[in-house]
């Protein structure tokens, strides 16, 4: 087994997300950056409404939307960790 942190954050103050995972011996890259990609989304999808407004009563444009997502994407990172660390931080 593998043992990863990924850690990452929205824009806003207190939307930063950690979460350990075990993956087999043999994940790829490409799975990691995929789970990444989904954390990332569920991160977005739950703090989106920090630009929309909880009943999309705030003035917003694309843009502000994109940048939003970009910044949550760049802020999003993984590292692999011991099978110790994550045995006590998970």
């Amino acid at each position: 087994m593998k043992y990863y942190v990924f850690k990452g954050s929205t824009p806003y103050c207190g939307t930063d997300f950690e979460e350990y995972v075990a993956f087999g011996d043999e994940v790829t890259e490409k799975e990691l950056a995929d789970y990444a990609e989904e954390l990332t989304m569920s991160q977005v999808d739950n703090f989106e409404y920090m630009i929309t407004g909880l009943f999309n009563e705030n003035e917003y444009d694309d843009e502000d939307l994109e940048r939003f997502r970009n910044d949550t994407f760049e802020n999003t990172y993984w590292e692999e960790i011991s099978e110790e660390e994550y045995e006590v931080l998970k």
